[in-house]
């Protein structure tokens, strides 16, 4: 299945979601910043994917740390449970673990926060990403959504030091991404033709939206206080 009108992550084709799924083309960028957040010194980087569900990302770091892959490991929990009894996971192992669009399903997610700690080596860090302009998504249950300010303080109680957090995407890509949803689940609507009658005029704007979104000078100029989502790279407390 090329597309689940309930779910947009289900595109299977890599190439058709950095065009279709501006989301998850905004996380992917983020991996190439990682290596700068590791001493040069480490020979092996291990790395847990946590929550991900059936779309794991560990595929997408061979290219960004190459030789310096250590193991790595994918936990495919239930969604919105308590993560706190992992055993076949070694503790103080991990130097970077993905967290990556996993908090707004957790009922709890300062706890989780906190339990994923444990299984961070001393070195390590955390890639957090969540959603902030994005549909409600069940997997089984959608909790929540934060502002920069809102994960500030979240990080903080749960015993983090944040070393990055930034946007991903800006109001021009937000709105890209909702027509794309828009147009997509028309497909599979009773009324497809009278849907794609609406539509046809509109692709060319989303098409010179789709491209002008992307382009950096654009980025730089274009408001941001309605993103795609936030990005986070966070580590322990320097006194934990």
């Amino acid at each position: 299945m090329l597309y689940d009108k309930n779910n947009l992550s289900k595109v299977n084709l890599p190439l058709f979601r950095n065009i279709l799924d501006f989301q998850y083309a905004s996380i992917i960028s983020r991996f190439s910043k990682l290596p700068t957040f590791f001493a040069c010194g480490l020979e092996s980087i291990n790395i847990l994917d946590y929550g991900s569900g059936k779309n794991s990302y560990l595929n997408k770091l061979q290219h960004v740390f190459k030789e310096k892959l250590g193991i790595l490991k994918h936990w495919d929990p239930h969604f919105a449970r308590d993560f706190s009894d992992i055993r076949e996971i070694p503790q103080a192992f991990y130097h970077l673990i993905l967290v990556i669009e996993v908090l707004e399903h957790c009922q709890d997610p300062q706890k989780e926060l906190e339990s994923i700690k444990k299984y961070l080596s001393p070195e390590g860090k955390v890639l957090v990403t969540v959603p902030f302009s994005a549909r409600v998504h069940p997997c089984p249950q959608d909790f929540s959504r934060w502002t920069k300010d809102g994960l500030t303080l979240l990080f903080e109680k749960a015993g983090y030091q944040i070393d990055l957090l930034e946007t991903r995407g800006n109001n021009l890509m937000t709105i890209t991404n909702k027509l794309m949803h828009f147009f997509l689940k028309g497909i599979f609507s009773p009324f497809f033709p009278l849907h794609l009658l609406l539509v046809l005029p509109q692709l060319p704007l989303w098409f010179l939206f789709a491209h002008c979104s992307r382009l950096p000078f654009i980025n730089k100029y274009v408001a941001k206080d309605d993103p795609l989502g936030f990005a986070a790279i966070i580590s322990r407390k320097a006194d934990d």
